[in-house]
């Protein structure tokens, strides 16, 4: 008899712990993923979800984290602590880039910010909206949009 999770597709989702990410897990639950969330905090928990504590930064926990991932959607940030913003926000998203390339994904799901854009008169924001971020957060965002926007290689 084969284990069920080997028959499921397998979702990875950082940044579970936050409000979209909670949802998108939930969601994808609902759907019959076997999901695994990825988070720095060990009381992380949602139920029928696979929890694999580890840090962005870190190339280990992370691979254990995608490992037989089909799908991927990094909602993960540092939003509090300005000290590690960069490292968390572009760094870690740049070696969630390296591990990915090396991955037969299907789908790969980057959040952003709002708040990229920063300040602006324009009625409708889009893709092609100039960004001009202002706060610390807001440029780590940026950075690590433009690292996805890319590509994985």
């Amino acid at each position: 008899m084969s284990n069920d999770n080997e028959r499921k597709q397998v979702a990875c989702v950082t940044g579970a712990r936050g409000m979209i990410g909670r949802i998108i897990t939930l969601k994808l639950l609902e759907r019959g993923y076997h999901v695994k969330i990825f988070s720095r905090n060990d009381k992380t928990k949602i139920a029928n979800a696979e929890v694999i504590i580890g840090d962005l930064r870190d190339e280990v926990s992370m691979g254990m984290f995608l490992a037989d991932a089909q799908l991927l959607f990094h909602c993960a940030a540092e939003l509090n602590d300005e000290s590690q913003m960069w490292e968390v926000n572009e760094k870690g998203t740049e070696l969630l880039i390296k591990l990915v390339g090396n991955l037969n994904l299907k789908y790969f799901c980057y959040l952003s910010s709002v708040g990229v854009t920063g300040r602006t008169s324009e009625k409708w924001v889009n893709e092609e909206t100039v960004c001009n971020p202002g706060n610390t957060y807001e440029k780590s965002k940026w950075a690590g949009e433009q690292l996805v926007s890319k590509g994985i290689k």
